[in-house]
């Protein structure tokens, strides 16, 4: 199963934010995590507002040192395009699939 995360920018420090996004009282997005360092369960979960532009949703990919790529996470060369990683056309075990 896919890991469903979130991140955002601290509208207060800038910092990023890893957990749920939530949009509270339908106006403010906001990442609701634990505070830094806090690991008593969820009751400690808070939601700390962060900047629209910047949420984005894991994609469930790596990249070459192991790092989650988010939406709109950019390499050298721009934004990552994701793309499928390999198509199958042909015969397999005797079999016609694509």
């Amino acid at each position: 199963m896919r890991e469903i995360l979130f991140r955002g920018k601290s509208v207060h420090n800038g910092k990023w934010l890893y957990g749920f996004f939530i949009m509270q009282d339908g106006r403010y997005p906001c990442i609701y995590c634990r505070p830094e360092g806090d690991y008593e369960g969820y009751r400690d979960y808070k939601d700390y507002e962060v900047h629209l532009e910047t949420v984005g949703q894991f994609t469930g990919l790596l990249d070459v040192n192991g790092n989650k790529i988010f939406e709109g996470d950019m390499d050298s060369k721009g934004v990552w395009e994701l793309k499928a990683a390999h198509t199958i056309v042909g015969n397999i075990h005797g079999e016609d699939h694509v």
